[in-house]
C-alpha cells in the first residue's frame, strides 16, 4: 500500500507521525494495550540458553525467567529497572539471588547499570511495533 504524500509534505508527515508515537500517549495506550501479551515460542525451551537456565536453576527458574519478560513487556521501550528486582522476588516469593542469577548467569538479558532488556522480546515484539506504527500514520492521516 503506497501513501500519497503532498509535495514538500514529507516533513510534515513524519513529524506528525513521531509526534503521536512519541506524545500521544492516550492513542499509543489504547493500540498497544489490545496486544498486552507475549509471544511464547514452543521452542523456547529448546534454545542452550533456556536449557542451561531450567539444569541448573529448574522450572523455578524458568518461571522467573517468564515473571521478568512478563515484567518487561510493560515497561516504555521493555526495558527494566534494576531497582525493582527485590520488588519482584519479593512478588515471585523467591529470593532475590535467585532472580539476579537468572538475570545476569544465562545470556537472556543485556544489562547495564540501572537497566536490563531482553534481546529474544525485543524480536518477539517488533512486528507489533511495526503494526503500532502503521496504525499510528492510518490514523493521523484519516484526521
Amino acid at each position: 500500500m503506497l501513501i500519497e504524500v503532498p509535495k514538500g509534505g514529507r516533513f510534515r508527515v513524519l513529524r506528525l507521525f513521531f509526534s503521536i508515537y512519541l506524545c500521544h500517549e492516550p492513542l499509543k495506550q489504547s493500540i498497544m494495550k489490545k496486544d498486552q501479551y507475549i509471544p511464547h515460542e514452543i521452542s523456547m525451551r529448546s534454545t542452550t540458553e533456556v536449557m542451561n537456565l531450567i539444569e541448573k536453576e529448574g522450572m523455578a527458574g524458568y518461571g522467573i525467567y517468564w515473571a521478568i519478560m512478563e515484567y518487561l513487556r510493560t515497561q516504555d521501550d521493555y526495558t527494566g529497572d534494576v531497582r525493582v528486582l527485590r520488588t519482584l522476588a519479593r512478588q515471585l516469593k523467591t529470593k532475590l539471588c535467585k532472580v539476579e542469577s537468572v538475570l545476569h548467569n544465562y545470556g537472556l538479558f543485556t544489562l547495564t547499570d540501572f537497566t536490563f532488556r531482553s534481546i529474544k522480546l525485543d524480536a518477539m515484539m517488533r512486528p507489533f511495533r511495526i503494526r503500532f506504527m502503521s496504525t499510528a500514520i492510518s490514523w493521523w492521516l484519516i484526521m
